[in-house]
């Protein structure tokens, strides 16, 4: 079995690209004049202490995506304690409480400071794999019982904020984080989403994919994910089995409406939630018995295997999958993997299809079209989603 790296994930392993700042479907032009920034500078002892009040949106089951290790963690702090230059922090105020804010940017080095002045043993760290070799090995406690003037350095020093008031919609603290991420390595929005769209789902989901076999099987070692791709595949597979009939093209809005609509009663929709993640489990494995563990969800050529997950394939393998009897996918597993070869090899509509720009309605309609008529020509009966047939003879 192939276990992908994480640098295959750094590399974007899903071959069409994250959402980004063009997924936005607003002219928040008209609506950023209402909204008010501020500066102002938190001393790292105010930020510590604010944090015990829960003054910052970031959760106890955030902390599992540190994407941080304690080298990086540890230079962070040095920075402080020696008065160098750091990034500013973007802070949202939150809507629903008062004195309370959303981290937009920043978040990894919240979380080190947190986990630096942490009580708890699994949290903290010590400093490692710094140029200033004397405060190597210091913890907190040790730090400032050792080198208590440092330990002053660092309470004292100050990080620049700046503070989002009267943000009208969530698309905006969107554009900004797209913005300030752009040109740096790509962070995933499901980092914003889950600040944006706190509640049990979300918890679920993440809790869920350091049990899940079938995400510890597609992402090998890198579970958790540190930028939460995980998450977001799930939540992928969510949209497109459950709720593509609603599916209108903007695959951020789709995501950030079903987190809605489970937050909305999540006593009542649970059982849903539960049943959606049994089906994942379950449409991975047969996939995997048909395709094979080196070519599911993978594009094949002559020559090679992409070691590639392609999302666009993830999509309506899982969809179909997800709706068919195992015993008729196991009794046509060879043709269903020819029609399949087939289509990503020599179909030039279905290929663009699965390639680039591949969360758009167009692109949707088409594979899911084309791949729903290919398994029906061989004699398995499948629905193709009726808003997804009639976009599709409109193309």
């Amino acid at each position: 079995m192939t276990q992908l790296k994480l640098d295959d994930f750094d590399n974007d392993v899903f071959l069409f690209k994250s959402e980004g700042e063009d997924d936005i479907d607003v002219d928040y032009l008209n609506t950023i004049t209402d909204t008010v920034t501020w500066s102002t500078d938190w001393t790292i002892e105010s930020i510590v202490s604010a944090q015990k009040r829960q003054t910052f949106n970031i959760n106890p089951a955030f902390q599992r995506r540190d994407a941080w290790n304690d080298i990086k963690k540890s230079r962070f702090i040095e920075s402080l304690i020696f008065g160098l230059p750091v990034p500013q922090i973007v802070l949202a105020e939150d809507k629903t409480q008062r004195g309370k804010y959303l981290v937009v940017d920043g978040k990894q080095r919240l979380l080190t400071l947190f986990s630096f002045f942490s009580e708890d043993r699994d949290e903290k760290f010590e400093l490692k794999g710094l140029n200033a070799s004397k405060i190597n090995g210091c913890d907190v406690k040790s730090l400032e019982n050792r080198h208590p003037e440092l330990y002053d350095n660092l309470l004292n020093q100050s990080i620049r904020s700046i503070i989002i008031k009267n943000w009208s919609t969530e698309n905006l603290l969107y554009t900004i984080f797209f913005r300030l991420n752009s040109g740096s390595l790509p962070l995933s929005p499901q980092e914003l989403r889950k600040a944006l769209k706190p509640g049990e789902f979300l918890k679920k989901i993440d809790f869920y994919c350091t049990e899940s076999a079938g995400i510890k099987f597609l992402f090998g070692d890198n579970v958790p994910d540190p930028r939460m791709r995980d998450m977001d595949l799930i939540l992928r597979f969510i949209v497109m089995t459950r709720f593509v009939t609603d599916y209108k093209g903007n695959y951020k809005n789709a995501v950030d409406t079903v987190c809605d609509y489970f937050n909305s009663n999540w006593l009542k929709r649970e059982r849903m939630a539960l049943e959606s993640l049994e089906l994942f489990e379950s449409t991975i494995e047969i996939a995997r018995k048909i395709f094979g563990d080196e070519e599911v969800f993978r594009r094949k050529s002559s020559s090679r295997i992409d070691k590639r997950i392609n999302r666009a394939l993830f999509d309506i393998i899982s969809y179909y999958f997800s709706m068919i009897d195992d015993q008729i996918l196991i009794d046509k597993a060879a043709e269903i993997k020819l029609m399949t070869e087939e289509l990503y090899s020599t179909n030039s509509v279905f290929i663009k299809s699965i390639s680039s720009n591949t969360n758009n309605l167009k692109e949707t309609a088409t594979r899911f079209v084309m791949y729903g008529n290919e398994l029906q020509r061989i004699s398995i009966d499948v629905e193709i989603p009726n808003n997804l047939k009639n976009h599709f003879s409109k193309v």
